[in-house]
């Protein structure tokens, strides 16, 4: 008896992989996001699925449910020009030479508030190497999210 209620301490303590679960509501529509990139892990009205889910403890599957923050699909040898200047991102696609899918997708996000059928979920980009100032202003600005 007493393993058992050891068993149920440590089962409540886990966090899942994809960290924190925000469940969110409208009407009749119920969302569930992460802390890991604020991802959509599910999303359903009344008892009908919208969007084909994943577990807690799964990473998003083919980046399902994942924001492709500040930008979407591929910076090819992740160089670009904004302003006038030429600027370089890590290499997030390594094997293929690229900057792939922005820089939030694996980001842990911070709830700043938390009711039934709102949340603010700005997120701080943390700074890496060869990233302009810049970049920081714009991350944080545009990843603004109210659901």
């Amino acid at each position: 008896m007493r393993l058992a209620t050891r068993v149920r301490m440590l089962i409540a303590m886990t966090i899942p992989l994809t960290g924190t679960q925000y469940e969110i509501e409208a009407g009749d529509y119920r969302a569930t996001v992460t802390e890991l990139g604020a991802g959509l892990r599910g999303l359903r009205l009344g008892d009908t699925y919208l969007v084909t889910g994943f577990d807690a403890d799964e990473l998003p599957p083919h980046g399902a449910g994942q924001l492709l923050t500040p930008w979407p699909n591929r910076v090819d040898g992740g160089r670009y020009s904004f302003d006038g200047e030429d600027h370089q991102l890590a290499l997030s696609e390594p094997a293929k030479g690229n900057a792939i899918h922005g820089l939030t997708r694996w980001a842990p996000w911070t709830r700043t508030a938390h009711d039934q059928g709102a949340m603010p979920r700005p997120v701080q980009i943390s700074r890496e190497p060869r990233r302009p100032s810049g970049d920081r202003r714009l991350g944080r600005r545009c990843c603004r999210t109210r659901w």
